[in-house]
């Protein structure tokens, strides 16, 4: 396991460029970001980040539970 990926900075990160998540009834992770709003170098700061939990399997499972973690709701 990557033992420096945080994947709550590195949502907070996304977020913070236009960055966006859904987590479908499948638990299925979607992501994206936004075309407007966000200058030309946020845009590429939200690819640089996509690329990074895509090309990574281990970043990626990390970010998606912690995603999931975050969809639950307390009884």
């Amino acid at each position: 396991m990557t033992g420096t990926f945080n994947p709550q900075l590195w949502l907070e990160a996304f977020e913070a460029v236009g960055g966006w998540y859904v987590v479908d009834c499948d638990q299925r992770l979607c992501v994206g970001w936004a075309l407007e709003g966000f200058s030309f170098p946020a845009h590429l700061e939200a690819i640089r980040l996509f690329k990074e939990v895509q090309t990574d399997q281990e970043k990626g499972l990390l970010l998606k539970a912690h995603l999931l973690a975050l969809q639950r709701i307390p009884a």
